[in-house]
């Protein structure tokens, strides 16, 4: 059994009343009011497929104040038909008909000339029922919603991202002057503004960076631990060095009260001359002063050379003192 006409167009005065409401709360949304400025801002607003997604979005905002219009004349239009009704005049059918049938002009189409008979209207209309209508407008709906959403979130999202992404730099960059290496310059001030004035297209481009940046902190990691490794190894020979010394000035002490004790030189090992040992220390400082990221592997190379003839040194510098102090 159909409803009562006076309920349908009851229940479609509520939807209308909804309707409006809900419109107005999202035309005077602070996300709507944000990209509206924005959008009019050419020095500083939006740009690229952000601008291009905010004006579909205050486009299909105001096309749905329209297709508001449309529903509440063809409501006016469906109660004024019905307040027509009387016991002689029953126009219920015509109400169930007019609210049912394809009346509203939803969309109205010039036909060029060229394409034009002469019995042919200039305009084709496009007409819909008021079902058709109310659908169309609830995914128009639901679209600028999501859209709008989508554009403030990600320029939230960049935003803290971009604060994140520079801390990580800084950080990184005193870390690389440690080791005397030039700070990072993975985007410039043009790409930033890029990223804050395009914020869809920015989460891609903040995307690109923080994988540059990833890339980069394991080359800086890897030379990080190359770095240690010399360093470790430059200290060694450090001591190595001290140690040679020490064994010398040892030796030639020992040598010394021989001499003095039994008024005669005996056979004694060689010591390291101080030309050798000088000539070890300074390559011990070339190597120093010439580390840097630039010549990392050829100082690597360096050093493990300069350990192992130091430890060969060592070896026969232990050797000679113990029998030096015999």
């Amino acid at each position: 059994m159909d409803e009562p006409i006076d309920i349908i167009i009851s229940k479609w005065q509520e939807r209308q009343t909804i309707i409006s409401n809900n419109l107005m709360e999202l035309y005077e949304h602070p996300y709507v009011k944000i990209i509206k400025s924005m959008t009019r801002d050419t020095i500083n607003g939006y740009m690229g497929i952000t601008k291009v997604k905010s004006l579909q979005c205050i486009k299909k905002l105001d096309d749905l104040w329209k297709y508001y219009a449309l529903l509440s004349d063809t409501i006016d239009t469906a109660i004024n038909i019905n307040k027509k009704r009387s016991f002689l005049n029953n126009t219920e059918k015509e109400v169930r008909d007019f609210l049912k049938s394809p009346s509203i002009v939803f969309e109205t189409q010039y036909v060029s000339i060229n394409n034009r008979s002469l019995l042919s209207s200039g305009k084709i209309e496009k007409k819909i029922t008021l079902d058709e209508l109310l659908k169309y407008m609830q995914n128009s709906f639901e679209n600028v919603r999501k859209n709008i959403n989508q554009i403030i979130r990600a320029s939230e999202y960049n935003k803290l991202r971009l604060i994140s992404t520079k801390a990580e730099i800084t950080k990184l960059n005193i870390k690389l002057n440690t080791f005397g290496i030039s700070e990072i310059q993975l985007f410039d001030i043009t790409k930033i503004t890029q990223i804050e004035r395009d914020p869809l297209q920015g989460m891609i481009e903040l995307d690109k960076l923080v994988y540059n940046l990833e890339k980069y902190k394991v080359y800086v990691k890897s030379f990080e631990q190359e770095y240690k490794f010399v360093m470790q190894h430059l200290n060694k020979i450090e001591n190595l060095l001290a140690e040679l010394a020490s064994l010398a000035a040892k030796s030639q002490n020992a040598i010394n009260q021989s001499t003095k004790l039994f008024n005669y030189k005996k056979n004694v090992k060689p010591i390291i001359s101080d030309e050798v040992l000088k000539s070890l220390e300074d390559w011990l400082q070339l190597l120093k002063n010439k580390l840097c990221y630039k010549n990392l592997e050829a100082i690597k190379i360096g050093t493990i050379k300069l350990e192992k003839e130091c430890l060969n040194k060592l070896k026969i510098e232990r050797e000679n003192y113990y029998e030096n102090i015999k």
